[in-house]
């Protein structure tokens, strides 16, 4: 089958929009969904989320259990269609970019059944054909126009707008645990970079070496892991090469053994907070020097701030390893098979499990 790609807006134009989406980000009215996040502070959440969404998943799950300590798990779309019967006592949130792919529309069709739990959708678009099926339903839609009418092929400015008004909503919502969000984008970007502008240029100059190996390992802790769920559908979606992602104890029990046949083919990128820092260094301090590592630090900021820092550096470091490389990331084909895969509706392949099958 031949493969066909196509550039709809280039990665680093995206780059470019990056200060305005945080600047309309920071003007929503997140009350009401704050308002949401608040009644179910004594409930377990699941986020669910596919592709670009899944990042923003995970982010909300951490933030819900820095809250409230409260846990919470992310997981893809299948797993709402495979909710035990039995399941309540919980918060769903079902995040989506469009709210108008086969999934989301399927996904929402689902809750407006009797699930278990109280379910909302955290949307990046207003007025979607998904926010339509729940209109007059339960299950709240807290939507906002984040999705640009113009992007490339992966989650740049929408991830980034869904971010900043996900952390506004827990901030607001939990204002004794979480400070505001900085004013200025710029206090999101890690040591060593000064401003937007020079974000690319700083992390070619400080990863490059790493960046430019066949095969990335990025390691990550808790704190990151949205940015490396981030990376990892950018690498698949884009085809950007080899990643391996490991948080960093799973990668002292045994993922390191993969480097250790070709070391001069690895390169090592970490991810370090404030509350990462020592194990992060004193890992990147083992690795042979003749496999490329070098760590990002974040700045220091809580938690709701920390987790969009992670996710715009995320962006910018995907572009220094474009550039590195010379690829170009944000592509995507017509004419696939995965173009079958993708408009698939799960409602023909799961069949409905109501919380009135308990006991049958």
């Amino acid at each position: 089958m031949e493969h066909n790609p196509y550039y709809v807006l280039d990665y680093d134009e995206e780059l470019a929009q990056l200060a305005h989406t945080y600047e309309q980000a920071m003007g929503y009215d997140v009350s009401a969904f704050a308002a949401w996040l608040r009644e179910h502070r004594d409930e377990p959440m699941l986020a669910i989320g596919a592709g670009g969404s899944l990042p923003i998943a995970e982010m909300a799950v951490r933030l819900h259990y820095l809250a409230t300590g409260r846990i919470g798990k992310s997981s893809e779309p299948i797993e709402l269609f495979n909710l035990n019967p039995r399941a309540q006592g919980f918060a769903g949130l079902l995040v989506t970019a469009s709210g108008g792919h086969s999934d989301s529309l399927a996904s929402c069709k689902r809750l407006g059944m009797d699930l278990g739990g109280s379910w909302a959708v955290f949307c990046g678009k207003e007025n979607s054909a998904g926010e339509g099926l729940l209109a007059g339903s339960q299950t709240p839609v807290f939507a906002y126009e984040l999705l640009p009418d113009v992007h490339g092929w992966i989650a740049v400015n929408a991830l980034l707008g869904q971010a900043v008004v996900l952390a506004r909503a827990f901030i607001e919502a939990y204002p004794e645990h979480f400070d505001a969000l900085p004013q200025d984008i710029g206090a999101l970007l890690p040591e060593g970079v000064d401003s937007l502008s020079d974000a690319l240029d700083a992390l070619v100059e400080s990863l490059g070496s790493a960046l430019s190996r066949e095969r990335l390992v990025f390691l990550y802790g808790p704190d990151t892991k949205a940015a490396a769920l981030d990376l990892d559908s950018k690498f698949a979606e884009s085809g950007l090469g080899k990643l391996v992602l490991s948080e960093y104890r799973n990668f002292a029990h045994g993922r390191y053994q993969e480097l250790l046949p070709d070391p001069d083919k690895y390169g090592v990128v970490a991810f370090v907070t404030p509350y990462e820092e020592k194990i992060a260094v004193a890992t990147l301090a083992e690795i042979p020097s003749e496999i490329a590592s070098a760590g990002v630090t974040l700045p220091t900021l809580s938690g709701a701030a920390e987790q969009v820092s992670a996710l715009l550096t995320q962006l910018f470091v995907v572009g220094a390893l474009a550039r590195v490389r010379g690829i170009r990331p944000g592509w995507g084909s017509r004419g696939t098979f995965g173009d079958v895969l993708y408009e698939f509706t799960l409602d023909d392949y799961f069949p409905v499990r109501l919380r009135q099958a308990i006991g049958s």
